[in-house]
């Protein structure tokens, strides 16, 4: 680790006007910004923010049931060869997941017969044997989707506002959804998947943004966690159980939340940050007494909202400077981006790699997922507290640990051939194990915010979704290679990214809890991000002996 060029370095880092309000306060540095001046007057989380949150939370669980439809509609009840070439019919059992007796002795199957026990694509367009790659290529067309959905969706709502987007791409993402289930052939299903995609990306983004911009920094955590997006695969698994038909699944889900887009029309107003970053001061005013008296707290003094305007600008200013390219400036930096986007990507593999196997598992396809859904549910809501209690790198390594041991598991009991006999054990082991991986990736998403200063903590936040999203696209894939060679090659992959997730952490990441959070000057680029955290611990320490 380098050190300062002089004392005087140290002070302009550690008193740069983007310090967080945790220096400030250790410092006595104060400066005008939304939070201190706005949000501490009508409250961080008071009644009326409340409301919003759970108006906007509530879109995760129509855009997690347009998201995570694929897993019965793409789905395989059981098949079997019904005539074969030769006109000689066989005896042969229904079997999951399309690996079916496709030829036998030199006479290929050409009429199948499904299971009545629900409807999906695979039994409206015959997707099995040559063509069952495709139910595993059309989720992958999906996220394709999502990562263009989320980026595009972040840009035009920094450009026309975000209540305007929100509508526009959750209108959409309904619309998209109730669609599906009218496509004739599977290449209009894929199409139509792939807009699902597009528009629940967007929505799961800005559902995320927009609450943010509400609350104040002791809210964040709480409220970017409390998703409902496992609530909406649970309702799903109730849905497609009482429906059994892919169509009908299709139908429901994309008209289920219409009300929801009516509240948010009627009951959510734009974001007043982004109306004060815009210039727009009479509407930001408007919303901020609204906000107050709904609180019953006095009005903030409005005069404040040009100079938050243009410290804003400045940080914009500064932030736009730097490129995705910042992040790789140094050998430091470089190695910490590698190892948050690796680890982002191996979570969102195993995490959706898992939900794509669920198909293929012995026993009820409800039952499995609504499994998957009710282990998942309550992971993100103890994760903080547990994370506060233990610390950051702890957390981390007991959950990483945890996913890590249960792929590897599956993978000994299929070298010692105990797999045939213990079916549920391994359904259990792969549910767990994405349960675990869950956790660590609501883990690394807090140590990245906590080891980025603030102007690259959207370069890196921005980075690492496209990282996750890519992870999920590729899944589909690593899947198929379980149907085509053995079903243990998708573990295998699982197992080797997560351990190599562990080792990662291990060695590159530290530990964050309780520690100051880092800032960028963009005037000392040629300091490392190392070199100035330890600036400002030390600017911190001697300052607090002075008080």
């Amino acid at each position: 680790m380098g050190q300062l060029d002089s004392d005087s370095e140290a002070e302009d880092v550690a008193g740069s006007s983007d310090m967080p309000r945790t220096y400030r306060e250790s410092i006595s540095i104060e400066r005008p910004t939304f939070e201190n001046k706005v949000l501490e007057a009508v409250g961080q989380f008071g009644p009326y923010q409340r409301w919003i949150f759970a108006i906007l939370t509530l879109v995760d669980m129509p855009a997690g049931m347009s998201m995570l439809y694929f897993i019965f509609a793409n789905a395989n009840p059981g098949t079997r060869c019904r005539l074969y070439q030769d006109n000689v019919t066989y005896d042969n059992n229904f079997t999951i997941g399309g690996d079916i007796a496709c030829e036998v002795n030199g006479s290929k199957c050409i009429e199948y017969e499904y299971s009545d026990e629900y409807t999906s694509i695979i039994t409206e367009w015959d997707l099995v044997c040559d063509y069952n790659f495709i139910p595993k290529l059309t989720i992958s067309i999906q996220f394709v989707g999502l990562i263009i959905g989320a980026g595009v969706s972040a840009q035009i709502a920094d450009l026309y506002g975000r209540k305007k987007v929100i509508v526009t791409v959750c209108c959409m993402m309904i619309l998209a959804q109730t669609l599906v289930g009218c496509s004739s052939s599977w290449v209009v299903y894929a199409v139509m998947r792939f807009f699902v995609g597009l528009f629940a990306g967007g929505a799961l983004s800005l559902s995320f943004v927009m609450p943010m911009e509400f609350v104040g920094p002791k809210w964040r955590a709480f409220c970017g966690l409390l998703g409902s997006y496992s609530v909406g695969h649970a309702l799903m698994c109730l849905v497609a159980y009482l429906t059994r038909d892919w169509r009908h699944l299709s139908f429901i889900t994309g008209s289920l939340f219409a009300p929801l887009l009516l509240a948010i029309i009627f009951f959510v107003p734009e974001s007043p940050r982004w109306l004060i970053q815009k210039g727009r001061f009479d509407e930001a005013e408007a919303i901020i007494r609204k906000i107050a008296k709904f609180n019953r707290r006095d009005p903030p003094d409005m005069s404040v909202l040009k100079s938050i305007c243009v410290l804003d600008e400045e940080e914009r200013e500064a932030a736009s400077k730097l490129t995705y390219l910042d992040l790789f400036k140094t050998k430091e930096l470089a190695i910490r981006s590698f190892v948050v986007m690796f680890i982002t990507f191996s979570c969102s593999e195993m995490y959706y790699g898992i939900i794509v196997a669920i198909s293929t598992y012995t026993g009820s396809v409800f039952l499995n997922a609504l499994i998957s859904a009710l282990t998942v549910l309550p992971v993100n809501w103890v994760s903080i507290p547990i994370t506060e209690w233990l610390g950051r790198k702890k957390m981390f390594l007991v959950s990483i640990c945890i996913g890590t041991g249960c792929m590897f598991l599956i993978i000994i009991l299929n070298a010692t051939g105990h797999v045939d006999n213990h079916p549920k054990i391994v359904t259990g082991l792969a549910l767990f194990g994405k349960a675990a991986m869950t956790s660590t990736w609501s883990v690394v998403g807090i140590c990245m915010i906590e080891t980025y200063p603030t102007l690259m903590r959207t370069l890196v936040s921005g980075a690492s979704s496209v990282s996750g999203r890519v992870g999920g696209m590729i899944a589909p894939q690593f899947a198929y290679l379980g149907v085509v060679s053995h079903w243990i090659i998708p573990y295998i992959i699982h197992g080797c990214l997560a351990l190599a997730s562990l080792i990662l952490e291990l060695i590159f990441l530290p530990e964050t809890n309780d520690l100051p959070l880092p800032e960028y000057n963009p005037r000392k680029r040629r300091m490392t991000i190392y070199e100035e955290e330890t600036a400002m611990r030390q600017m911190v320490d001697r300052k607090k002996s002075e008080l």
